[in-house]
């Protein structure tokens, strides 16, 4: 097969879940043979990246911007490179955005069937703590837009709560597909023999962004504090808004603000980005991994945690449940209860032998996201797709 994996912007250095996932897959579909050409755009890459280059296996094609606005990022190259490239497949990530507009009208121009992975872009703007004014712009764009891109396209949702948010949205079922992510556990190191540890060390990996809700975090960890004063939180993560408005550019200040007023300051470490090998480490120094989202489609970092045997303290979101199950794997709490957050840490920090049953447990469930299930499934999805279903039409 020769596939288009479309993005906005890729760079070999992954940094956010979108662009970790997109690399191991593309890696893994070459590696099965498949022709793999990501097209993206010249935007958030160093500017000596070259513009076109492979790695692993994988053509990357970077298109020069026209303007750029917010997530909005126009290259008028973008639809006549697709026409042109003879592929059997276009697979575009992320809804409301110009690459999959463009690649939406390319799938019908030329007949070529598209499948579109809307990681959390579907209804996620719902769950940012905004006013509901704040949604007019995502109503208008599907009224102006008829949502044509969704309708002719097999969406790829990553959860259920995704998949209902896609029939919501008027999506025919039969063009839901669930699959979610997989991780490529041999690029990670071996996870270490399960070990008592002392239950002080949390860790918080993901982006310091209204949506992710690190208020929430710190509230609930203070709590903590005061009951255990030995307790220590690391938060791994860049400053990226949800939205680029006022609000969200100052979040990453208000949570160290908030930090401060809290008295936190000298048991909270903000470490910023952290990537590669030191994020690994991060997790196996860590005792309890916290996660505290409003929203997230799939949840990278809490199967990274999984695989390191780190218990959950954790909203219901993506694919927390299936690995918290009932207290085996760690806690669900509710948004915003500080209390509750409060208790699962103390829970998970107080008893070693809880810490231990749920690292062995979630250690075997994370085994359910390895890569290749996921290249595999998807793999089957495309070649049903380009064979005519399922109910596929341009």
């Amino acid at each position: 097969m020769r596939i288009a994996l479309v993005i906005f912007s890729y760079y070999p250095a992954p940094t956010t879940g979108p662009i970790r996932h997109v690399a191991a897959l593309s890696r893994g579909l070459a590696e099965k043979g498949h022709d793999v050409t990501i097209l993206t755009s010249t935007a958030d890459i160093p500017p000596t990246t070259p513009s076109f280059e492979e790695i692993d296996g994988v053509k990357i094609e970077r298109l020069p911007v026209a303007w750029r606005w917010g997530h909005w990022i126009r290259c008028p190259d973008l639809r006549l490179r697709l026409i042109q490239g003879k592929f059997d497949l276009f697979h575009t990530q992320l809804y409301r955005n110009y690459f999959t507009e463009a690649t939406a009208k390319a799938s019908r121009a030329s007949g070529v069937p598209m499948i579109i992975t809307p990681r959390g872009s579907l209804l996620g703007y719902r769950y940012l703590n905004e006013l509901p004014i704040f949604s007019i712009p995502n109503v208008v764009y599907d009224l102006l837009t008829r949502r044509r891109s969704l309708q002719g396209s097999v969406l790829v949702v990553t959860s259920k709560q995704e998949a209902r948010d896609a029939l919501e949205l008027d999506v025919p079922p039969e063009r839901v597909k669930l699959i979610p992510h997989g991780l490529d556990f041999s690029r990670f190191p071996r996870s270490p023999p399960e070990r008592i540890k002392d239950g002080t060390r949390l860790l918080y990996v993901g982006r310091i962004a209204e949506q992710r809700n690190v208020k929430f975090l710190l509230r609930g960890f203070a709590l903590a504090l005061r009951a255990s004063r030995t307790l220590r939180l690391t938060i791994a993560g860049d400053a990226i808004p949800s939205r680029y408005n006022f609000h969200e550019r100052g979040y990453g200040t208000a949570v160290r603000r908030l930090a401060s007023r809290l008295g936190l300051e000298p048991n909270v470490d903000f470490l910023g980005g952290i990537y590669g090998n030191r994020l690994w480490s991060l997790y196996e120094e860590h005792d309890i991994f916290v996660y505290t989202s409003r929203y997230d489609n799939f949840g990278h970092a809490l199967v990274e945690a999984a695989y390191f045997g780190l218990p959950l303290a954790t909203t219901d979101v993506g694919v927390a449940a299936d690995l918290v199950q009932n207290g085996k794997g760690g806690f669900l709490v509710q948004h915003d209860d500080d209390q509750a957050l409060c208790e699962a840490i103390l829970n998970l920090s107080s008893s070693d032998s809880l810490r231990f049953r749920c690292a062995g447990f979630l250690r075997q469930k994370s085994s359910n996201y390895e890569l290749n299930r996921n290249v595999e499934a998807y793999e089957q999805l495309y070649q049903e797709v380009i064979s005519g279903g399922p109910g596929h039409s341009v």
